[in-house]
């Protein structure tokens, strides 16, 4: 993974989001491989990528269920570095704003993509298939 974090930051000062960033199923993986880069579906034996979900640019975290991705987006993810101390203690939320996109689990085509407002951290979840 070339560029994954800034090498630069503070000691646990990267991007807490690292964590919801990779989901499997069976022989497949979902991860992006990089920073800012889209969601990859891999072949969990080989490593080999499957696709690449498209508009999924930004990324914060990604969830499988079902037959489906989940996929929280950054829809402005260049913050200056204090103004991101910020909003990483939570003391105010993100600048613009985030999309939620869902796609198929096997090619990554969009299925449908809905803009949210701005959150400190938001944090997606399923239940029921949904």
């Amino acid at each position: 993974i070339p560029t994954w974090v800034d090498q630069l930051r503070k000691f646990r000062s990267g991007p807490a989001e690292t964590a919801f960033r990779l989901a499997a199923r069976g022989e497949r993986l979902y991860v992006t491989l990089g920073i800012d880069a889209p969601v990859s579906i891999l072949d969990a034996v080989t490593g080999r990528t499957l696709a690449a979900c498209e508009g999924t640019r930004h990324a914060r975290q990604v969830l499988r269920i079902d037959d489906k991705l989940v996929v929280l987006i950054d829809t402005r993810p260049e913050v200056a570095e204090q103004e991101d101390s910020r909003i990483r203690k939570g003391l105010e939320p993100a600048p613009g704003g985030r999309a939620i996109l869902a796609a198929d689990a096997v090619t990554g085509k969009t299925l449908w993509r809905k803009t949210i407002g701005a959150f400190v951290h938001p944090t997606l979840c399923a239940r029921g298939g949904r």
